[in-house]
């Protein structure tokens, strides 16, 4: 999980459990603490990711992805496994209307505090700085809004 800020957020919504993929042996510490892999993994991350959502699935189990990627879209694992577990691979093009009227739903009766998400806003004329704050993990940054 990128930064203490997100994790705090996360744990504010009901999270009791956080994975940073940045730490060392980080695949193999959740095995540990859950043997039997997970019923269901989604992968929103770039395919070259699946691999891990795969390792980390039980037996049958659906891991679900909707990440893409712009260069490279390979994805290589273990066919043997999969088939023997019963795994399902299944794509998903997200289609975030579907999840609107739900969404804005928790937003409007406060069951979410919007401002735990979209936690920083630019115009539209700083734009440029919006994309480089994003990427800095000492801001606290989760959602940005650009105003036009």
């Amino acid at each position: 999980m990128r930064g203490a800020h997100r994790k705090a957020v996360a744990t504010s919504l009901g999270a009791d459990a956080f994975v940073d993929t940045t730490d060392k042996g980080w695949k193999e510490k959740l095995l540990a603490s859950y043997p039997g892999g997970f019923d269901r993994v989604i992968v929103t991350s770039p395919p070259n990711t699946i691999a891990d959502g795969i390792a980390l699935a039980g037996f049958r189990s659906s891991i679900v992805f909707d990440g893409i990627s712009y260069q490279d879209d390979s994805v290589t694992f273990g066919a043997n496994d999969f088939h023997f577990q019963k795994k399902r691979l299944i794509a998903s093009h997200a289609i975030p209307n579907w999840g609107f009227p739900q969404a804005l739903g928790l937003l409007i009766d406060g069951t979410i505090d919007p401002k735990l998400l979209l936690t920083h806003r630019y115009p539209f004329n700083r734009l440029e700085q919006a994309l480089q704050d994003y990427g800095s993990p000492d801001l606290e940054i989760i959602k940005i809004a650009i105003e036009i």
